[in-house]
């Protein structure tokens, strides 16, 4: 069997001066590259003060989109939602202006959210489902799609398209929303319901009754639950 090798006294004492050797060449390797490191130090650091930099400006950026907003939203009638249709009417260009100032901050994804609901009010529904859409394709921001998926899903309901109603119902469930497990089974029921589909709706008015929440009330559910049952075709 091979023995392992053993270093010689004269090997041992060679080894000091070669790593001494070494230690030298790489000190001189660094004296003389040192205005080589020190550009490339300086040169992360300028690249590091320009991200921050263009952070810094973003953010100022999108700070002055949402204070402009908020200014717009000022002149907003008091009570959105009884107010008439040249009122109504009179808030499209400044939405629509701003979102092509703002496009892709976050001040105009609320704002194609407003223009949506301006556009409900006036009866527009098909602009209402189109401003939803582009907040759903477009935005990052989850709490952005629930509500854009919140409204569109109340349009299909209202335009009597209750297939894509449910759909996005229901995709509610899985996503980040505003809306209760309560109501959107609640919602689902009423659409269960419209279609005729018994089963489907006693069963999500008893999923809403399990769930937390006080919207819509025990009562309300329930009612609806007995009328349900006693109406429904037997075997259905």
């Amino acid at each position: 069997m091979a023995l392992p090798k053993v270093r010689t006294g004269k090997q041992a004492a060679q080894a000091g001066p070669l790593d001494l050797s070494r230690a030298q060449r790489a000190q001189e390797w660094l004296e003389h590259n040192r205005n080589l490191l020190g550009g490339i130090v300086a040169g992360v650091l300028v690249v590091f003060l320009i991200v921050l930099g263009v952070q810094g400006y973003l953010s100022s950026q999108e700070s002055r989109a949402e204070e402009r907003y908020a200014q717009l939203l000022r002149q907003w009638p008091a009570d959105f939602g009884a107010a008439d249709d040249q009122a109504m009417e009179k808030l499209i260009p400044d939405l629509e202006q701003f979102i092509r100032e703002h496009e892709g901050r976050r001040a105009a994804w609320l704002a194609r959210l407003d223009l949506a609901r301006v556009f409900y009010q006036l009866r527009r529904q098909e602009d209402a489902l189109g401003q939803n859409r582009r907040v759903l394709d477009g935005a990052g921001d989850p709490s952005l799609k629930g509500m854009a998926r919140y409204q569109a899903a109340v349009t299909l309901q209202a335009m009597g398209r209750s297939e894509e109603a449910i759909t996005h119902w229901t995709a509610m469930k899985n996503e980040l929303s505003l809306v209760s497990e309560r109501e959107i089974n609640w919602k689902l029921a009423t659409l269960h319901t419209a279609r005729q589909e018994y089963p489907k709706a006693i069963e999500h008015l008893e999923a809403a009754l399990k769930a937390g929440g006080d919207y819509p009330t025990n009562q309300l559910i329930e009612d609806q639950l007995a009328g349900l049952r006693a109406s429904a075709p037997q075997g259905s």
